[in-house]
């Protein structure tokens, strides 16, 4: 089962006084290095420094506006007079580390990972110009190599020595679900230091260093002087979370220059994937820069934001990719429940995977003229349905509006029963999206009298499963409803064309109750049309 990833949007009243969200923090650390490779250069011209400072060709001025254009804040900082100490870590969120020489010690090196597993992020590169220019102290010298490996070599990934070689391109497999990499974005440079990923480790290939995946260019087949990981696979974009951090690294400084030689940022889509890593490493994976303060909690990334309400554009786009969304929203964050209410959100489109899962859906936020104090999170789960199956709990499984059915996961239902009102739905032989089981979602208890459920059970604590999938409309607003159980209100002012989205796909969802009077009561209630349910099941906790 996959777990669910719940993403909040809105800014940030945490506490009953007003707070302002902090402004995410990024450090990129640079060395010194003459042509010849004398460190510090001293007086001679330093050599691709590739500072944030530097507008010229071999600078990196674009790759700071884009890291400022997303409300971020980045300082440069030379390595031989930097220390990885807890305070200076504990002032980012995010290091980058640029072309460097240093060597950092064990206990400086024992500091970072500390703060990279309580949520810092990494991202690290090499070049042969890390040791000077390339045809002076030769292409294959191993400082940019030693100084990058010093870190990454403990999580599983290594970079190579400078390989040489022309420009190429790669873009990643087509399922991934990662932020950086889901929409398949093509990320070019010479390739020359390929990061080598050992196969038994939690480091893995975002961008495949190989022909499958790539775009243009000739093939390689990097080297192995100085790699010290046994048959290892090769990445142009490689990803290793630790705890509650991330460490990226890539295969090449060009990405990130203004217009140097070969790549550059402003080539394919190099701009884009490098603004994805630096909000991905800052745990911020909104795609605006309004989607701010990411904090990790229990497994949950979580991202809160207000609406400023209705004076400009209205709503934000927001992707997700091989998942189910529903939205959610409270007015105020510190005595509100959240609740689902369709009229706050507008689908937009989505694109269907060959199976009929929903693999890109896109929905816009609306904002509200004359409230400002809107909060939503929106909640995503994943394509396929997070069904209970342990169905040794199962208290009664109900196939409402059908007859008896024995579905994929395990579960046997019977036929309707115990239901207060209403009447049945029936469309037999209908394709549902998020199932396999399709007989399930053909049939419903709804129409206008029905009001709920009330279920005989002994007192204790249950986990109460409703099954959804709209069986009629085609379009939004057509059939709200919210659900109850035991008197308390767990889905407010659902949409289910809206929310799952779109008519035949299947929309589960849980709900812990404590039963004290014998009787488990669910109840319904519609705004628009009917309130519908396809099927239930109770399992004890």
């Amino acid at each position: 089962m996959n777990p669910k990833l719940l993403i909040l949007a809105s800014a940030a009243l945490f506490f009953s006084a007003l707070q302002t969200t902090a402004t995410k923090k990024v450090a990129y650390i640079h060395g010194d290095i003459a042509q010849d490779g004398t460190m510090p250069a001293g007086s001679a011209t330093p050599y691709d420094q590739m500072l944030l400072s530097d507008s010229g060709n071999t600078g990196c001025s674009q790759f700071k506006t884009m890291v400022e254009a997303q409300g971020y804040t980045i300082s440069q900082y030379y390595d031989q007079t930097t220390t990885l100490t807890a305070s200076f870590l504990n002032a980012f969120d995010v290091i980058i580390f640029g072309l460097h020489q240093k060597i950092w010690s064990p206990a400086e090196i024992n500091t970072l990972d500390s703060w990279i597993r309580s949520g810092g992020g990494i991202m690290m590169y090499s070049d042969s110009a890390a040791g000077g220019k390339y045809n002076v102290v030769g292409i294959n010298n191993p400082t940019g190599q030693n100084a990058v490996n010093n870190i990454l070599s403990q999580y599983g990934m290594e970079v190579t020595v400078d390989q040489g070689g022309g420009i190429r391109a790669y873009t990643s497999p087509a399922n991934s679900s990662n932020p950086i990499v889901w929409d398949q974005p093509i990320f070019e440079g010479e390739g020359v230091s390929p990061v080598a990923i050992d196969p038994a480790g939690a480091a893995k290939a975002l961008i495949p260093f190989n022909d499958a995946h790539k775009i243009s260019g000739s093939t390689m087949n990097p080297g192995t002087s100085g790699i010290t990981i046994s048959n290892p696979e090769w990445a142009v974009l490689a990803h290793c979370p630790v705890e509650n951090g991330n460490i990226i690294a890539i295969f090449d400084r060009q990405p990130m220059w203004n217009n140097g030689p070969g790549s550059d940022i402003n080539e394919e889509d190099n701009k884009e994937v490098l603004r994805r890593i630096v909000r991905y490493l800052a745990r911020d994976y909104g795609n605006s820069s309004e989607w701010l303060n990411l904090e990790s909690t229990g497994g949950l990334e979580l991202t809160y934001r207000q609406w400023s309400g209705g004076t400009g554009t209205p709503g934000h786009d927001y992707v997700a990719h091989n998942n189910r969304f529903t939205v959610q929203q409270r007015t105020n964050l510190l005595s509100e429940t959240w609740q689902s209410n369709s009229n706050w959100i507008e689908a937009i489109s989505t694109v269907p995977e060959a199976d009929g899962e929903t693999e890109l859906a896109t929905v816009r936020l609306l904002p509200i003229s004359g409230n400002p104090n809107r909060f939503a999170r929106v909640a995503l789960f994943a394509a396929t349905n997070n069904t209970p199956t342990n169905t040794a709990n199962i208290v009664r499984a109900i196939n409402c509006g059908g007859g008896a059915f024995s579905a994929a996961t395990g579960i046997i239902y019977e036929a309707d029963t115990l239901f207060s009102g209403g009447g049945i739905d029936s469309f037999p032989g209908n394709p549902v999206a998020n199932t396999e089981d399709d007989p399930l979602y053909n049939t419903a208890r709804s129409k206008s009298s029905f009001t709920g459920y009330n279920i005989p059970v002994t007192n204790g604590s249950y986990t109460v499963l409703l099954q959804f999938a709209e069986t009629y409309w085609t379009a939004s607003n057509q059939r709200v409803f919210s659900v109850w159980i035991e008197e308390n209100p767990v889905i407010q002012n659902l949409d289910l064309f809206t929310t799952a989205p779109g008519k035949w796909v299947a929309y589960d969802l849980d709900f812990p109750v404590t039963v004290s009077d014998g009787t488990l009561n669910i109840a319904f209630s519609a705004s628009a049309n009917n309130a519908l349910l396809n099927a239930l099941v109770v399992f004890q906790n």
